[in-house]
């Protein structure tokens, strides 16, 4: 085994420091733990952009699929689809325009405690919340690309991106997986009473 001399700045020295008291090991063993988690992660990550690119690509098939199927229903399902809206529309409460804005701060500070730590982490987990919020009902690949698209100067594609996002987003109050690659709004008197609990 060769031996290595490094120096660590004070705030990973304690982390490394407190993972040993923890775990009853030496500081060594913390650093090699951690060096060939790195390594598998590393790993890890090539495997992960084939998946995410199979992935992707039946994404795309499942959206054609809905697409022909849509199709096949007819202009009686839209029209059906119309009426319900209508109804939908006419059943919502009148709200100050401020209101929205003053939730949005909520879920900016309730996500200020969560991961993804980064500023950048945050500000792409909000911009996917104001995203779905606003649609209601979203694929995985249209809210990926939307958001990469007003993100794309602090990450190096959309999948990594969304890899940051998609973690943690289905602990944001109000939205929730719906079924492989979609996602839904609950609403935000939902969200408020989730937000609350």
């Amino acid at each position: 085994m060769q031996r290595y001399s490094i120096s660590f700045d004070d705030e990973l020295a304690g982390w490394v420091e407190s993972r040993a008291a923890e775990r009853g090991v030496s500081k060594a063993k913390v650093i090699r733990d951690a060096v060939a988690t790195a390594r598998e992660i590393d790993t890890d990550l090539v495997q992960t952009g084939d998946v995410l690119s199979r992935l992707e690509d039946l994404e795309q098939r499942v959206d054609a699929l809905e697409q022909t199927r849509e199709e096949a229903v007819g202009d009686e399902l839209a029209e059906t689809s119309a009426d319900h809206r209508d109804l939908d529309v006419s059943m919502e409460d009148d709200t100050s325009d401020t209101e929205p804005d003053e939730f949005l701060a909520e879920i900016k500070a309730y996500l200020a405690d969560q991961r993804p730590r980064t500023e950048t982490g945050q500000t792409a987990m909000l911009t996917a919340f104001e995203r779905l919020r606003e649609v209601e009902r979203a694929q995985t690949a249209d809210l990926r690309e939307y958001v990469y698209e007003r993100h794309s100067e602090e990450y190096t594609d959309a999948n990594s991106l969304w890899q940051s996002v998609q973690r943690d987003f289905d602990d944001v109050p109000g939205v929730e997986k719906a079924g492989h690659g979609e996602w839904v709004y609950a609403g935000d008197e939902t969200a408020r009473e989730e937000l609350n609990a």
